[in-house]
């Protein structure tokens, strides 16, 4: 057994070596054998076809045609030594060495291409085509193979390549290490001890194929899935670029979980990505499918040319669509003809004119203001989730409704004589200001009608205190209102607002406490509740409508009387310098003090001569606003009101495409080296022309490639897919350049089996559960994964699968394993993502103040699929375990080894806080040994030899021993010592190889 401590470094992790696709060995030729396509037209590409190819190809001589080189004796097969192309790259015969003017050929490249002329020069496809770009041809299954070993197909192609290389399979691993590596691969998710001990319990010879099936059936089974498509997809929670900031988008990650749950055939999971908009009467899923494509980046900085900003994103998607279809580096096109493979600067401006159409509304006027986007289109969807949420808010707000039918009449009397003060206007009166003081050292001028007019300094945050000659009677209530001259605003801030954050009276040195306030007018996000409770975060402000007058009037609990009023105006906001400029005081005896709020409304309706329903039930609304009786049921009301609406503007949005109405044929410019600002010549819309072209008499656009590509007869699409498929499996694909097909990728290491898959794959309509079925039930899957000395000698990168898959898992299996084993993991699908544990300080976002709001319940144990992305900060364990920062599209993950891996596994909180979970369920097992074999299972899914079982009950007991000595370093991580030596216990269990790595 070994487990990661720091010391240890870079040992925390066993990864396998990558061969180099230059180094992959072909057994089915000898071992000096050249190949036309890979070795030898590569060579001419990078040294001779600028010059020697096209229409004014240079001395006439052009490289792309090899039959014309043999017929004009430039190439001699069998006689390298005589033949001109050779001699002119060695600079022979008195003459400079070829390609002139550049760096010369080095002399093992020209070395392979004098093999290939004596070997006759021949061409190892028809016309010298690549593999990748023929169709390929059902492979009969090699029956001799079939009766020695195997369960399926599969089986009989991986063996025959494995005798071949004097290989033999390994044993079938144990039941143990079959259901985790089944478990890890089909969910993402390892088994719980109780599904673990359910399945070694089953004695039927199916029982395999049983458990395949149901994981099959698993609802997590998409999200495992959907991991993978994700990079390809490069989807993330924000836009990217340098402003970076958030958008929504989790409705096409779901789209996509729920598409692999119900197996839509991969066809058609194409078509709608690509072109869900476009079937007929689209559904809202299928449009929501087209969020593959407005994954790309948006740049929403200041000064970026809109229509350059649109052509890059453009260019993305022609890029990710053909890496994610079609294998190929079709981006190297986008400046030059590529040098490798056959495809033409037009063809990639023809994909370019597909997705060129796409509909944008422009936001701004670049011509004036330089900042311009052009705004692709979005949906409100209505989710299960959020229409709830809205039926919950509406049901609450009928109930109010109703209740307040009945209100009226519970309350007939104090209506009535509400009714009559409506109709008058509520009488304040001036009291006469004694003193003014300021804490922020402003002074006052007292004006007309007690009017005071603050001047001198505008402190940043300000008291004022001004002392009052309190009116005679009962007072009620007063008034602050605010008065705007020109050049004399009511509030002293550049934009002439304020931010009232406290109001405090006394009268006769006695605190008057206030029930209730309503303004004219009080700007979004402020709150007259809390300016009552004197908090200093919100209040009274008026923005934009600061040139105005303004009011506000408080209610007394209980009216006062007394000779002298002090009244204390806070202005403690975080926004400098808004404190009032000219106000007025006042105070009324009025029954109905907020009546003053709505005086002009109130008495124009109250003054009616004759009431209808319409007017009394205005009158009513009123009423409940600014009477002692119904104001708490206004407040309850107007929030279930605001409630309702913020529900239905909370409907998440779904990013879309759809094209701009057309008639003709989809064109778009060639451009010059790629830039921006040099476009040339203009090319239809189509496809590359090394492939069978789409069908004859349709307009290429956004359907007509998506069907192109899955119409069976496109020779990449269904070789990608299972090959990508593979690497899910076995760590490696088949191709190994999962994200290049091309002459320059790596060749297939048994084409026979890729062509196979590939064509039952089409036959079986695209089922990919029934591709996934096939593999995991396959006596090749099912190998142990431990090989003999023999075959790591001859194999040690098991590239003829001889022996079963290992290998290090990817970041989001790592943490979601953790949960897993610690029974923390939140099994929630979908939804918006979320922030679980992060540490401070990663984030930086100056341009929103965006924070990562990290999730205190159980949302912050879920999945790793889920996490918050944001692409110019990403998820900070994940990028130690080599995730992608979703800014492209992303093929292939490369699996690196450092220490940083074992720091984070070791010190990061979410694995701690697992650990710590985990240690609790061994504590509760009762005995040392039970909890210790119980953790060992719930990580490893094996019991732990005897040897392992002692060294972890050693370390149980060093653990302990420590925390008794310093009992305070106990506390950080449980009660006593016992749960702080089993959280360790947890995490070095979480630490092993074998727990981050599927064997």
């Amino acid at each position: 057994m070994r487990y990661s401590v720091v010391c240890f470094g870079v040992g925390i992790l066993a990864l396998g070596l990558i061969v180099p696709a230059s180094q992959q060995p072909n057994p089915a030729k000898p071992q000096n054998w050249v190949s036309y396509t890979k070795d030898v037209a590569p060579i001419f590409k990078s040294a001779c076809n600028s010059c020697h190819s096209g229409k004014e190809a240079a001395a006439g001589l052009d490289f792309t045609n090899t039959a014309g080189m043999m017929k004009a004796g430039v190439i001699k097969p069998g006689d390298p030594e005589h033949s001109v192309l050779i001699r002119r790259m060695k600079g022979l015969d008195g003459l400079p060495a070829m390609p002139k003017g550049f760096k010369a050929v080095d002399a093992d490249k020209i070395k392979l291409i004098e093999e290939w002329i004596k070997s006759g020069a021949k061409l190892d496809q028809a016309g010298g085509k690549h593999w990748a770009y023929i169709a390929p041809v059902k492979p009969s299954i090699p029956k001799s193979t079939t009766k020695i070993w195997g369960r399926n197909e599969v089986d009989a192609f991986v063996l025959e390549k494995m005798l071949q290389h004097k290989l033999m399979p390994s044993p079938e691993a144990s039941k143990e290490v079959l259901a985790r590596r089944v478990y890890l691969d089909l969910i993402g998710l390892p088994p719980s001890v109780a599904e673990l001990d359910s399945f070694l319990s089953d004695a039927a010879p199916n029982a395999y194929e049983k458990l395949v099936d149901k994981l099959l059936a698993s609802s997590h089974y998409g999200e495992r899935q959907t991991r993978m498509w994700l990079d390809l997809a490069r989807y993330a929670d924000t836009n990217g670029y340098e402003a970076d900031l958030s958008r929504t988008a989790y409705l096409y990650r779901d789209w996509v979980i729920n598409a692999f749950n119900k197996n839509l055939p991969y066809d058609q999971f194409t078509i709608e990505q690509l072109a869900g908009d476009m079937l007929p009467n689209p559904t809202t899923d299928q449009l929501v499918a087209t969020g593959f494509h407005r994954n790309s980046m948006f740049n929403q900085e200041g000064g970026v040319d809109p229509a350059e900003s649109f052509y890059l994103t453009v260019i993305d998607r022609v890029t990710t669509t053909s890496s994610t279809w079609l294998g190929s580096t079709l981006q190297c096109a986008r400046c030059h003809d590529h040098k490798f493979d056959p495809f033409s600067q037009k063809d990639f401006f023809k994909l370019y004119a597909v997705f060129g159409n796409v509909n944008y509304r422009r936001e701004g006027d670049y011509s004036k203001s330089f900042s311009e986007h052009w705004i692709e289109p979005d949906l409100k969807v209505s989710t299960p989730e959020a229409m709830k949420a809205i039926a919950e808010a509406k049901a609450n707000l009928k109930a109010l409704e109703d209740r307040k039918k009945s209100f009226s009449a519970e309350n007939a009397r104090d209506f009535a004589k509400w009714k009559i003060e409506a109709g008058l206007t509520v009488r304040f009166t001036d009291p006469k200001v004694e003193t003014f003081k300021s804490t922020g050292g402003a002074t006052f001028t007292l004006g007309e009608n007690n009017l005071i007019e603050v001047g001198g300094p505008n402190a940043a945050m300000d008291e004022y205190q001004v002392a009052l000659e309190m009116p005679q009677g009962n007072i009620s209530g007063l008034r602050i209102e605010t008065i705007s001259d020109p050049g004399k605003p009511g509030g002293r801030s550049s934009s002439q607002n304020f931010v009232l954050t406290e109001v405090n009276l006394k009268v006769d040195s006695e605190k008057v406490d206030l029930s209730a306030a309503k303004a004219d007018y009080v700007q979004d996000g402020y709150d007259l509740k809390k300016l009552l409770a004197g908090d200093h975060g919100s209040g009274w402000a008026v923005y934009p409508e600061g040139t105005k007058n303004h009011r506000l009037v408080a209610q007394f609990k209980k009216p006062v009387s007394g000779t002298k009023a002090v009244l204390t105006l806070g202005f403690h906001s975080v926004w400098a310098g808004h404190n009032f400029g000219r106000f007025r005081v006042s105070f009324t005896t009025s029954d109905f003090p907020l009546l003053d709020s709505v005086r002009d409304t109130a008495q124009k309706l109250a003054t009616q001569p004759v009431f209808d329903e319409k007017v009394d039930a205005q009158l009513h609304d009123l009423y409940l606003a600014t009477s002692v009786t119904g104001q708490d049921f206004a407040v309850d009301l107007g929030e279930a009101q605001k409630l309702v609406v913020k529900r239905e503007g909370q409907l998440p949005t779904a990013l879309i495409l759809n094209d701009r109405p057309t008639t003709g044929k989809l064109m778009a410019a060639v451009h010059h080296r790629g830039e921006f600002t040099a476009s040339g010549e203009l090319v239809e819309a189509g496809t590359p022309d090394v492939f069978p072209q789409a069908e004859t008499g349709k307009n290429m656009n956004r359907l007509e490639l998506a069907k192109w590509l899955v119409n069976g007869k496109n020779p990449l699409t269904a070789r990608v897919e299972v090959n990508r498929v593979w690497e899910q499996y076995f760590g490696r694909g088949i191709v190994e350049t999962m994200d290049d097909f091309g002459t320059q990728g790596a060749v297939p290491v048994n084409q026979k089996l890729l062509d196979w898959l590939a064509i039952r794959f089409v036959e079986s309509k695209w089922d990919m559960k029934a591709l996934h079925k096939m593999i995991v039930t396959s006596a090749t899957y099912r190998q142990r994964s431990n090989g003999t000395p023999a075959a790591l000698t001859i194999d040690p990168t098991n590239v003829y699968l001889a022996r079963g898959p290992r290998f290090r898992m990817e970041a989001e299996m790592i943490r979601d394993t953790a949960l897993q084993a610690s029974s923390l993991l939140n099994p929630k699908i979908g939804g918006p993502s979320v922030m679980p544990y992060q540490p401070k300080g990663i984030w930086d976002s100056p341009y929103s103040g965006e924070q990562w709001m990290e999730a205190k319940d159980t949302e912050r144990y879920r999945r790793g699929i889920y996490v918050f992305i944001k692409r110019a900060s990403t998820y900070p364990s994940f990028m130690s375990f080599d995730a992608s920062s979703r800014e492209t599209c992303t093929v292939r993950r490369i699996r690196t080894n450092s220490p940083l891996q074992a720091l984070a596994l070791l010190n990061d909180q979410a694995y701690l806080e697992a650990a710590k979970a985990l240690g609790a369920k061994m504590l509760q097992r009762g005995s040392l040994e039970q909890g210790l074999v119980y953790g060992f299972r719930a990580t490893t899914s094996r019991k732990p030899t005897h040897d392992e079982l002692a060294v972890l009950a050693k370390a149980y007991a060093q653990f302990r021993q420590k925390y008794i000595n310093k009992p305070e370093e106990a506390k950080k991580l449980g009660k006593d010592e016992r749960e702080a030596a089993w959280t360790m216990v947890g995490n070095v269990l979480l630490n092993l190889d074998e727990t981050i790595t599927k064997g």
